[in-house]
């Protein structure tokens, strides 16, 4: 993972995390900010490590679609 995807992701989560489900919010803190692995999570949530990478990728979809439309940042 690249630092600057990191700080990237970090600075969407700051402005637009209030828009995201909980369980989006939790799988991008355990990924990002806590450094947990995919398998890490997939077993905490008890779901496949595929479908936590899909949420996570889906979810940074969409914090770039509300910067894409907010410019905030």
């Amino acid at each position: 993972m690249e630092i600057e995807q990191v700080i990237k992701i970090s600075q969407l989560y700051d402005f637009y995390s209030e828009l995201l489900s909980e369980k989006q919010k939790q799988y991008l803190n355990d990924y990002y900010f806590n450094d947990f692995s995919l398998t890490e999570i997939s077993e905490n949530y008890d779901i496949s490590k595929q479908a936590v990478s899909n949420n996570i990728k889906r979810t940074i979809t969409e914090l770039e679609q509300y910067e894409e439309k907010l410019n905030l940042i």
